[in-house]
């Protein structure tokens, strides 16, 4: 706990603060820093991941004493270069990825010292320094101001509570303590509320398309222009909330913005594309049974009338259709327009049975009319010419049925 209460700390502070005895500078157990060990070696993780900013390790040297006067005990100058030595020791030995073979602790990190005299033995110059030491922390025009800007992170303030929650989580599940970087951080947690209420405005947006769709049952009207529109104008926005944060994260977040606007309107599309093949079905059927007989004959032009509307049908749904594409979706229609050709088979292949079955009605007739009534004529004055005028009589009925079944 100890280990990573500390890591949460370094991964979170801009300055540091350190607090080391001054009896135990020097001593490896007695100033833990194995503790410091680990958490440099953890926290080394975290700079994989690119946080551009270094963070001040302040060390504040408790019970340190030294009496310019008498000149007795120890000048903080004397101390830090054995802690600064003693800390290149700790960087040296800890195990570092391939990328940090090389790095040196100064990399990472800035250096300060100052001291504190023991709280009960000088409780006045303890007080007095701790208020000289406040002012290093709020006073920023003087020489000694900790809080330099080149410490300060990338987090605002309306995010910080959730990076920090999601530091902590990160740590104490052990995910390898990989953290990303403040500001991919901050980028993931706003670019995901502006998408979010992006995503909200937009579906507020598409009630009128699905209104028109599910409801009044019909199809929408420049479908893709109102499409493309709604989702530039939803891109747009993004793009123009979300340009402050890490482009990486953006980049991504707006990728899922556009895909599930995609989705939103593919479910339309999908309506959209059943209405057309529904209307262009409903249009064929209307022009091809007007096109036939209205005195109950059978067509003589059946063939010519079938391929022309199928065509035109077919173009039709191809250029509406096509139409509701909105550009860069690529949305196939093919299995719609194999629905639709094979829908108008079916109904051709019912007319040309009932066309069919008028057609040998009519042939009947003809038969009756051109052979039965004048057989029995023949067959009522028989003479020596009969057998030829029979033959005559059917050849010639022979020829006027193949040009009606024509």
């Amino acid at each position: 706990f100890e280990r990573k209460t500390s890591l949460f700390a370094l991964a979170l502070a801009e300055v540091l603060m350190i607090n080391l005895w001054a009896s135990d500078i020097g001593r490896w157990d007695a100033a833990n820093y194995s503790l410091l060990k680990n958490v440099f070696e953890l926290n080394l993780q975290l700079f994989q991941r690119s946080k551009k900013n270094k963070t001040l390790l302040f060390f504040v040297i408790r019970d340190h004493f030294y009496d310019v006067k008498r000149r007795t005990g120890t000048p903080i100058e004397l101390l830090t270069p054995t802690i600064q030595k003693d800390l290149e020791k700790i960087w040296t030995d800890i195990i570092k990825p391939d990328d940090f073979k090389e790095s040196k602790v100064q990399d990472f990190f800035d250096f300060d010292f100052t001291g504190l005299p023991h709280k009960l033995h000088a409780p006045d110059e303890f007080e007095t320094k701790v208020n000289l030491l406040k002012t290093r922390f709020f006073i920023s025009d003087q020489h000694d101001y900790l809080l330099d800007k080149k410490y300060k992170g990338e987090v605002p303030s309306d995010a910080l509570p959730t990076y920090i929650a999601r530091v902590w989580q990160t740590i104490k599940e052990n995910k390898d303590l990989d953290l990303p970087s403040e500001r991919q951080m901050v980028a993931v947690f706003r670019c995901s509320q502006i998408m979010e209420a992006i995503l909200a405005k937009f579906n507020e947006q598409l009630k009128p398309l699905r209104k028109t769709l599910r409801e009044e049952n019909k199809e929408v009207q420049n479908f893709a222009a109102e499409a493309t529109r709604l989702m530039k104008d939803a891109i747009d926005q993004y793009n123009t909330e979300s340009m402050y944060y890490e482009p990486s994260v953006s980049e991504q977040k707006r990728q899922s913005l556009n895909d599930q606007m995609r989705r939103e309107l593919h479910e339309l599309f999908i309506l959209q594309i059943k209405f057309i093949t529904s209307n262009a079905l409903h249009h064929f059927k209307e022009a091809f049974l007007r096109g036939l007989p209205s005195d109950g004959k059978a067509a003589r032009n059946f063939a010519e009338l079938a391929n022309h509307l199928s065509q035109k049908t077919l173009t039709y749904f191809d250029q509406r259709a096509t139409d509701s594409i909105p550009p860069g979706t690529e949305w196939d229609i093919s299995l719609d327009r194999a629905s639709l050709q094979e829908q108008i088979d079916d109904f051709i292949s019912v007319q040309r049975k009932k066309q069919l079955e008028l057609l040998l009605q009519e042939v009947q007739a003809l038969l009756k009319k051109s052979i039965y009534n004048p057989l029995s004529q023949h067959m009522d004055r028989v003479s020596h010419t009969m057998w030829a005028d029979l033959n005559k009589l059917y050849e010639d009925t022979q020829l006027k049925t193949s040009r009606t079944l024509r």
